[in-house]
This record gives C-alpha cells, sequence and structure tokens, in this order.
C-alpha cells in the first residue's frame, strides 16, 4: 500500500516539474545564440592585432605658370630655357608629370605612378603653343593648360590676325592641336569671369558680388562657365573637367555648381603640396606658383621635391 502511494507521488512531482517547464519556456524564452559572424573576436585575435592597413595618400605637388615668354620676366612670366630647366630637374627626380584625367583615375580605380606631379598653365597665352608645346613633345611631358574663352574669342576679331607674343592667347585650332597631342589637357578658366572692377559689373573673379543673392550668382557662373565648355566643344572638340578659379577665389557654393555642372575638380592659388585619398575633395587643390628669380632647386625644394 504504502509503495503504491509513493509510485504515485512521485508521478505527481514528476509531472508538476514538467509543467513548470513548459511554463517558462512559453513566459520566459530563452535568448538565441548570436549567429557566427555576429559574435565579437576575442582581444587577442589576428584581426585586432593586425588591422587592415590605411590607404596610403597620393603626394600631389601642382606648380602653377602663366605666360612663357623672353621679355620682362617676373613673377607671372617665366622664361621658356627656365621652364625646360625645370622639366629637366623634375625628371632628374624621377618626377611623373600627370593630368586631370589620371587624376579621375587615380579616384576611380586606385591606378597612380611613382612621385606624380601636375604642370599647370593658367590664362592660354599664345606663348604657350609656340615655346611650351615643342618642349613638352621634345621630353614627352604632360600638362594642363586653363584658358579663358573671351580672349581666345577676340583673336578672332582682329583684321591683321597679329600674334603677340606678349598678349595674344590661344586659338581654337591651337588648343585642339595641343590637346589631341594627348600632352596638353585644355581645361576652363571661365569665358568673362576673369577680372574684376567694373568691367565685371563689380564681380571679382568668380566671387559673389556685394549684396548679390545666391540664385543670380548661381545663374551667372553657370551661364559663364557653361558658354566656355560649349564653345569648347564645338569649335575644338574638348569637353573640360576642371575649373581653374581666376585669381584662386571659389566659395562654397561655388564649389556645389561646378560639381552640380559635372566637374572632377577645382585649382586655387593656396601654396600647398596635395595629400589625396580617393575619397579626398578635388575642389580645392593648392598650386605654388612659379615666378622667374629661383632655380629649379631653390623652388621645387619647397613642394618637397630635392
Amino acid at each position: 500500500m504504502r509503495r503504491e502511494y509513493n509510485r504515485k507521488k512521485t508521478t505527481l512531482v514528476k509531472t508538476a516539474a514538467l509543467f513548470l517547464v513548459l511554463a517558462a519556456a512559453v513566459f520566459f524564452p530563452l535568448a538565441p545564440f548570436p549567429a557566427p559572424n555576429a559574435l565579437s573576436a576575442p582581444a587577442n585575435s589576428p584581426a585586432e592585432r593586425f588591422p587592415a592597413p590605411a590607404e596610403t595618400p597620393m603626394i600631389l605637388p601642382i606648380v602653377m605658370y602663366h605666360s612663357t615668354h623672353a621679355k620682362k620676366p617676373g613673377k607671372y612670366n617665366v622664361p621658356p630655357a627656365q621652364f625646360e630647366t625645370d622639366i629637366l630637374y623634375l625628371k632628374e627626380k624621377s618626377c611623373t608629370p600627370i593630368n586631370v584625367a589620371d587624376l579621375i583615375r587615380y579616384v576611380q580605380t586606385g591606378e597612380t605612378v611613382e612621385k606624380p606631379i601636375m604642370i599647370t598653365f593658367d590664362d592660354g597665352y599664345m606663348n604657350n603653343y609656340f615655346h611650351i608645346f615643342p618642349i613638352l613633345k621634345k621630353h614627352n611631358v604632360k600638362c594642363v593648360m586653363a584658358t579663358i574663352g573671351r580672349l581666345t574669342d577676340n583673336n578672332y576679331l582682329k583684321d591683321d590676325k597679329t600674334v603677340n607674343m606678349t598678349w595674344s592667347h590661344l586659338t581654337y585650332e591651337q588648343m585642339k592641336e595641343m590637346n589631341d597631342s594627348g600632352l596638353v589637357e585644355i581645361q576652363n578658366h571661365t569665358y568673362n569671369m576673369h577680372g574684376f572692377g567694373k568691367g565685371l559689373g563689380g564681380r571679382y573673379g568668380l566671387k559673389l558680388k556685394t549684396g548679390e543673392s545666391v540664385a543670380d550668382y548661381e545663374k551667372a557662373v553657370r551661364a559663364d562657365l557653361s558658354k566656355w565648355q560649349n564653345k569648347l566643344q564645338a569649335r575644338a572638340g574638348i569637353r573640360p573637367t576642371a575649373v581653374a578659379y581666376p585669381f584662386g577665389s571659389y566659395n562654397k557654393e561655388l564649389i556645389r555648381i561646378i560639381k552640380d555642372l559635372g566637374f572632377f575638380a577645382g585649382f586655387t592659388c593656396n601654396e600647398h603640396v596635395n595629400r589625396l585619398t580617393r575619397q579626398s575633395d578635388l575642389f580645392r587643390l593648392g598650386r605654388y606658383n612659379r615666378a622667374y628669380g629661383k632655380s629649379s632647386a631653390e623652388f621645387f625644394k619647397r613642394l618637397g621635391i630635392e
């Protein structure tokens, strides 16, 4: 009798325990285990001890030349012989001149060269064609020339078609020839915003005028840059990818506008060496003005090339 009682008691206890387990599962479900890839790495894991290396930046010095004739050398005029001496110095230091297309390729693919440097010319003087283009061909060197539309068009208004090595500017035919060579890349230096004072209604380069609304400023900038883009495309088959800011002046609204117009880069006159990664902003590229006077070694030492 007692044995039967104990057997029933044991069965009752087991049943009650099973009920409690089932109830706990319903009202207090167990937290699921995290997926294997969600687990934190142990403190001494290889991932923590050997993190992925940071991207090595591209160190890019950019030189800014202007006019190139033998008369009255100065801040914005370097004689052709000095330019060639600069090129020979850069070759001796194993530097590789690149252009904006190469810079875009770097951003898109990571492809770069050893010791890159960029050589630029502002304003589009005709003496660049007669003096610099032969040197570029002789040494197989790339460069970038930013041209001003109004000054090019002025060439076609002169009945005598005078070629003056001091003030004449490039023609469409000369720009096309150089651009087609693969050595010269033609870029946009505005159609008619390279100036200041009354001639531009009080504007200084690509700056906002005093009291000008952002909407009016954007309309003026778009019209000017687009005019030169379209003329270069129609007359020379060239579509610039960068803007050289007149006098180096720029602002956040300008950068927004030229990005929207499809440009990839912008050149300032701020003198610093560019440290670029594939995520870098290319619209504030610094350049060093090359003036007459210092030797190649003295000048390029400032750019870290020695």
